[in-house]
């Protein structure tokens, strides 16, 4: 016979506390949305980590052929297949961040104003921002046809005003147009944009476009399921504190579910134990500041005293 209880199981031996048909679906229904928004909190921190890999591969990249050069010739070589590597994980990662993000706030939301206001928020910077287009257009390039990144290209500037003529070194990693138009699957309405742009373009700039839009949209995702996450929170916290309260267990939350029984097999089973939910929060905070991609970036030239 079926029947439900908050069971706790700790070497062989279980506590149980009567739990209704209500409870049991409320809990797993509360679980599966902070399951959801973890997911996606962990999709945009591997965006940001991926991105983060590709700026700091470039800064280190161009400071070790500054002062130590090509070597043999073969550094250049390596290094835009670092990068090709970096880009290739941060495009993989936005797929996964974008189907992830999209499912997620159908299933949480429904199709109310808040699904719509999110999915809405793709569509807008897909439409306003050429470098979310071309991050697109070019991921699927990179799955099909060949690497993201064609060419590395360095320059140096002699700062004649500064004292003692400092260099100034940059890093541009090119994507290729001609190549591109070898492709007949790649997008033809971004190709030919990028057509209207020149031979080579900086991918550096596109790439922190696409990243900052992304970023926009997961703040607004964040700010609509803030007060979802916690109430659903609070009904694993509920539920938790009713079997500590009648068990007065010492092993506090450890091994604690709310579980649906068939006599006594587990059928299915809720975790009831802390740490989903301060996970979220733990990546919420951990990601604040990225928000700022769009806007902050990071230099080592020396700037004029005061």
């Amino acid at each position: 016979m079926m029947h439900y209880a908050i069971a706790q199981n700790i070497i062989g031996s279980t506590k149980e506390v009567p739990l209704s048909q209500a409870d049991f679906e409320q809990a797993q229904r509360s679980y599966d949305i902070l399951q959801l928004v973890v997911a996606v909190e962990e999709g945009f921190d591997a965006i940001a980590r991926n991105f983060l890999d590709f700026e700091l591969d470039m800064i280190t990249s161009v400071l070790e052929v500054s002062h130590v050069g090509f070597g043999a010739g073969m550094k250049g070589m390596a290094i835009r297949r670092l990068l090709n590597r970096r880009m290739s994980n941060l495009l993989s990662a936005t797929r996964a961040y974008t189907d992830t993000t999209k499912h997620a706030a159908k299933l949480i939301f429904g199709q109310d104003e808040r699904y719509k206001a999110v999915d809405e928020r793709f569509n807008h910077h897909y439409d306003s921002c050429l470098g979310y287009r071309v991050l697109e257009a070019l991921r699927n390039y990179s799955q099909h046809c060949g690497l993201p990144i064609h060419e590395v290209r360095y320059s140096t500037k002699v700062l004649r005003e500064k004292v003692g003529k400092p260099m100034k070194h940059t890093i541009a990693p090119l994507l290729d147009v001609g190549i591109l138009k070898s492709d007949s699957q790649f997008k033809a309405s971004v190709l030919k944009e990028l057509e209207a742009k020149g031979q080579h373009i900086n991918l550096k700039s596109f790439t922190r476009e696409y990243v900052a839009c992304l970023a926009e949209i997961h703040e607004l995702f964040r700010n609509h399921v803030a007060n979802v996450s916690k109430s659903e929170n609070e009904v694993i916290e509920r539920l938790a504190s009713a079997f500590i309260d009648v068990k007065a267990t010492k092993d506090g939350r450890a091994g604690l579910y709310a579980v649906e029984l068939n006599g006594s097999k587990w059928v299915r089973r809720v975790p009831l134990f802390a740490g989903l939910y301060d996970y979220g929060e733990f990546l919420v905070h951990s990601n604040l500041h990225f928000v700022h991609v769009g806007v902050s970036f990071v230099s080592s030239e020396l700037e004029e005293d005061a």
